[in-house]
């Protein structure tokens, strides 16, 4: 039996895939140009000549359906960070072959950064469906932003730091303009945050329906400062607890962690929080802090905090590893299969 690993870089497009195949040595055994789908990239696969077969591809639009669809039919699927792979992206000539030869080479060095992913399942859509709710959030808010923009552009006084909007507000404010044509296109401008507002709870009603079949919401939901959207969010975005080995991989995720730069023993920059990772996590960590250390009963996240302010050398500090530690808190239990214990936080 031929047990020679062979290694395969994909360089993915819309309609065409170039796959090109390297053998231990890192000599070129095949080249190939394949259409992208997947009935036609499974048959490659499956009529591979040579031993067994790794293949790498770099994330992209395309890459998850194409490892899902690829995988049974290969010994090894790897798909890697673009980001970090300087071979490809840099260097003389730069066409789709070289591209795929060259991941091809990464691959058989391990001179790539894997990319987590998991076949096409439902949790694909939950997390999906939990995107298009924050994106829909987002332009709910740009729209109030331009609103209150014209609506002090054209002289209408709405109090510097005031609360929240509200629809109410809205109709105040629009109801001080004189002008008939302002206040029409206002109250146009009005029903574009209403149209994201109702979509936005139309989206997360489907969320919180399809929510039910995972068990570990209901768990997040015990913490004090989580609601609904944050048990929900986190669910989405992780989709799986262990895809990560340590709790600081978590952070990272969250945007939690801290990185710092050094030349020759010498610190060249100040340490400050990574902007890798989902920025909503953490907001989401911020406001279940900012909503248990605000409550009026004692909790356990209200008392961690208090604890935390007597260690640190800042309540910025104190704050942040509050934050982390609903992160980890969180990940932990799902992870575990465990049952919130508000005594072991």
């Amino acid at each position: 039996m031929n047990t020679t690993t062979h290694y395969a870089g994909m360089d993915i497009h819309a309609s065409n895939t170039v796959i090109q195949s390297i053998d231990p040595k890192g000599e070129q055994v095949q080249q190939q140009e394949v259409p992208t789908r997947a009935d036609k990239l499974i048959s490659w696969a499956r009529n591979y000549p040579h031993g067994q077969l790794q293949v790498i591809l770099e994330q992209g639009t395309h890459a998850r359906w194409v490892a899902s669809a690829m995988a049974p039919w290969v010994d090894r699927l790897v798909i890697c960070d673009p980001a970090t792979n300087a071979l490809v992206h840099r260097g003389g000539t730069k066409n789709d072959r070289t591209d795929a030869h060259k991941l091809a080479r990464l691959l058989r060095l391990g001179e790539y950064k894997p990319v987590w992913w998991q076949p096409l399942e439902a949790r694909h859509v939950f997390k999906s469906r939990m995107k298009m709710y924050l994106r829909q959030r987002r332009a709910k808010a740009a729209a109030i932003q331009r609103l209150t923009h014209y609506l002090r552009h054209i002289g209408v006084r709405i109090p510097t730091g005031s609360s929240r909007f509200s629809f109410r507000r809205g109709k105040e404010w629009i109801s001080q303009i004189s002008s008939g044509e302002h206040r029409k296109l206002a109250e146009q401008k009005l029903e574009f945050i209403t149209y994201h507002h109702e979509r936005s709870l139309q989206i997360f009603r489907g969320i919180r329906e399809q929510g039910k079949n995972y068990w570990e919401i209901a768990e997040f939901a015990k913490i004090p400062g989580i609601g609904p959207v944050g048990s929900h969010l986190f669910s989405a975005l992780l989709e799986d607890p262990h895809r990560f080995r340590r709790r600081s991989q978590v952070y990272k995720f969250c945007q939690l962690a801290v990185v710092s730069r050094s030349s020759a023993g010498q610190s060249v920059s100040r340490k400050r929080l990574d902007k890798q990772g989902y920025g909503e996590l953490k907001a989401m960590s911020y406001r279940a802090w900012l909503s248990a250390a605000n409550a009026t009963n004692d909790n356990e996240v209200k008392q961690f905090w208090k604890d935390s302010c007597r260690r640190a050398s800042s309540e910025r500090n104190a704050r942040l590893n509050t934050q982390r530690k609903i992160i980890n808190v969180m990940w932990s239990l799902w992870k575990n299969g465990r049952i919130y214990d508000p005594d072991k936080f």
